[in-house]
């Protein structure tokens, strides 16, 4: 008994803290910048990934490594990118790009900035997460099994988003 008592505190005090984290947080819309291809016909996953940075950059700076050096032709190809103070919707979330091999015409992918591998994710960070994760869950009718990191994804051979997905998964709509 105790211990469902302290779970329900603890999830209540992390629901109380996302509430406050969206109505205090900024979410900014660089679509403009970044020109969408094409769209997908349809959305049916939501992969979560981590960027394997440490310091700080701008988001031109991480959109040059992935044209240029990478070679990918979308660019910082995903669709929001959650830094610890804000969300950025990168591209349109109904836009192709390459962010997870061969789920990419089915999925929007998120964006963690860290490593970690090396670092935990903060908790603002986590809230911005989950509400990231509700709101695209509610415009494309996902539920929590279709809630994958990266490396869940078939095929896929890295450690991103190196994050607990069970536990996100835990606070996702079903």
């Amino acid at each position: 008994m105790k211990h469902g008592i302290f779970i329900f505190l603890v999830i209540s005090l992390f629901s109380f803290h996302i509430i406050y984290v969206w109505y205090n947080s900024a979410f900014v819309d660089c679509k403009g910048i970044y020109p969408d291809a094409y769209n997908r016909t349809k959305t049916r996953f939501i992969i979560i990934h981590h960027d394997d940075i440490n310091r700080s950059c701008t988001i031109k700076e991480i959109d040059d490594y992935h044209r240029y050096k990478r070679g990918w032709w979308t660019g910082f190809a995903y669709h929001e990118y959650i830094t610890n103070d804000n969300v950025y919707q990168i591209h349109n979330p109904d836009s192709y790009t390459i962010h997870a091999g061969g789920v990419n015409s089915i999925a929007v992918g998120v964006c963690l900035h860290g490593d970690f591998t090396r670092q935990k994710l903060s908790l603002k960070q986590a809230a911005l997460l989950v509400i990231t994760v509700w709101k695209l869950q509610w415009k494309y009718k996902i539920s929590a099994n279709r809630v994958l990191g990266h490396c869940e994804v078939e095929g896929s051979c890295t450690a991103c988003p190196a994050i607990n997905m069970d536990i996100l998964r835990f606070f996702c709509f079903n």
